[in-house]
């Protein structure tokens, strides 16, 4: 079954970021995560963007193009409902529900990535250049392949540049300083952050190979710096 998910999201760039047993984890056991004959899901799949393959579905997309609010989370909506309706699921979104559902949670119980030095969260193949999109709630238990534990990724880092490398300093304390780094990407459009991405993030040796590509990095830098402006 994981071979059908990972096929049914590639289609649009996506990637099966993680999997596990849901039991009974509390964060899944949620009455808004049941069918209405009243049962749970009995797994979980996390699925996401990883480097820049979804990068050209997307920017080709309706969403992108119509000039309203939020495209990618209604982009990732469209494309996860219709997945989920394909393989009798349900989809879960890390966007539109308050409080959030909680992914980083879900992430740590898929075993395949952990926080970073600088926040945020690390996976073992794709390094800092992931995103979760969504998640499809199974009904059937599935056969997860996981991986042995990934170990603390960061202490295996001898140079450790993704500390030194923000050019305002954001991760000196190893607590993101968010004030110094939006302003300077908002009194500096054209700086290198906001050009090509955090250079923390592009400092980072675990999978450099999918790093974004300079539309997608400016992409989320904007949408970065819109939000704390707004």
């Amino acid at each position: 079954m994981l071979e059908t998910i990972a096929r049914a999201v590639a289609e649009h760039g996506l990637v099966v970021l993680g999997s596990f047993d849901v039991r009974e984890d509390e964060s899944v056991s949620l009455p808004e995560l049941s069918w209405s004959d009243g049962s749970f899901p009995r797994s979980m799949v996390l699925v996401g963007a990883a480097g820049s393959t979804f990068w050209q579905n997307y920017a080709g997309s309706v969403e992108f193009c119509d000039g309203l609010p939020d495209p990618l989370d209604r982009w990732s909506r469209r494309i996860g409902d219709t997945i989920a309706s394909r393989l009798d699921a349900m989809a879960v979104y890390p966007f539109g529900v308050d409080p959030p559902h909680p992914f980083l949670r879900w992430a740590h119980l898929a075993r395949e990535s952990q926080p970073s030095l600088i926040g945020m969260f690390i996976h073992r193949e794709f390094g800092l250049w992931h995103a979760y999109r969504f998640g499809l709630a199974m009904r059937q238990r599935l056969d997860h392949q996981q991986s042995e534990p990934v170990g603390d990724i960061c202490a295996r880092c001898v140079s450790q540049p993704c500390l030194s490398a923000c050019p305002v300093d954001a991760f000196a304390s190893r607590a993101f300083g968010v004030r110094g780094c939006a302003t300077h990407l908002t009194e500096d459009d054209a700086c290198e952050c906001a050009a090509g991405g955090c250079l923390s993030r592009r400092a980072c040796p675990v999978g450099a190979q999918y790093r974004y590509v300079p539309d997608h990095a400016r992409f989320h830098m904007q949408a970065f710096a819109r939000s704390w402006t707004s």
